[in-house]
């Protein structure tokens, strides 16, 4: 695990997380079986720029517990506000979600109020979708193995690069974000639950879209074959004020395919003034 690792309780579970620089809080929220290595190109430039970057595990992800619980949209805003509580922070800057992270992030909001000033939704889940025939198959915690199996660093990255990179290699260095962490006994249930709970969370998200009251942001990448940009349009059109930037010739994952562009994106986000558009 990363050199700069934290550990934290919260809600009930050791979460971890990594954190850099001083100021105003930017929160980044992971997606499915990633962790906040996601966030390795994001951290620091956020840090440069005068704010406090923190990125956490999600639970039963990356390097925060297992265990029984609420893996719904809810359950994980849940978590996410325990996390928050427990570093005493009560307000964030911008807050930004990647794929899953997206969906929680909008959950987060919706029900907390006042809790960020702005949203950055980038490859977002939070539309009704059919989910990957993989998933589709989860259930049974006799299958445990063949997860494992599937997940191997050798598969692992043909996997990737067929539902997430476009037209970058699936390096050693983007498997590391990935494969240890996959491997945690106890994974494999997490998503079971998540799987489970996917569906309905999905379709009471996209009903409360025009409901979101924080100025938003929508980046996806062009290419996203796991997420396609027509749901993001989706979502920036349902969204009051939404804005859509899409970054080209990049798939599910803009801030590790094209973290350069990504990490100007999001220093211009961050400079504007706190008006109802960003």
């Amino acid at each position: 695990m990363p050199p700069e690792s934290r550990y934290i309780q919260a809600a009930g579970r050791r979460a971890h997380y990594v954190e850099a620089g001083e100021g105003p809080v930017v929160l980044l929220l992971h997606g499915l079986l990633h962790s906040n290595r996601t966030w390795r190109y994001t951290v620091d430039d956020l840090a440069r720029r005068g704010h406090r970057a923190i990125a956490p595990d999600l639970m039963g992800m990356g390097w925060s517990e297992r265990g029984e619980g609420d893996y719904s949209f809810r359950g994980f805003a849940a978590f996410v506000r325990g996390f928050l509580e427990a570093l005493g922070i009560e307000r964030l800057h911008t807050l930004v979600g990647h794929s899953l992270g997206g969906a929680v992030a909008l959950t987060l909001v919706e029900e907390t109020p006042g809790l960020s000033g702005r949203l950055v939704l980038v490859g977002s889940a939070g539309l009704p979708f059919e989910l990957p025939r993989s998933l589709g198959l989860i259930g049974s915690p006799r299958l445990e193995p063949l997860f494992h199996l599937a997940t191997s660093r050798a598969l692992l990255r043909r996997v990737l690069r067929i539902t997430a990179y476009k037209r970058i290699p699936v390096t050693d260095a983007v498997l590391e974000g990935f494969s240890p962490a996959i491997q945690r006994t106890g994974t494999y249930l997490s998503l079971v639950e998540i799987a489970r709970a996917f569906p309905a969370a999905s379709r009471e998200l996209a009903q409360r879209l025009p409901e979101i009251a924080v100025p938003t942001c929508v980046v996806w990448g062009e290419l996203d074959p796991l997420i396609p940009l027509k749901a993001g349009r989706i979502i920036a059109s349902l969204i009051p004020g939404a804005r859509l930037e899409v970054i080209e010739g990049c798939g599910h994952c803009p801030q590790e395919e094209s973290p350069a562009e990504f990490n100007r994106l999001m220093g211009r986000i961050l400079a504007q003034n706190g008006s109802s558009k960003l």
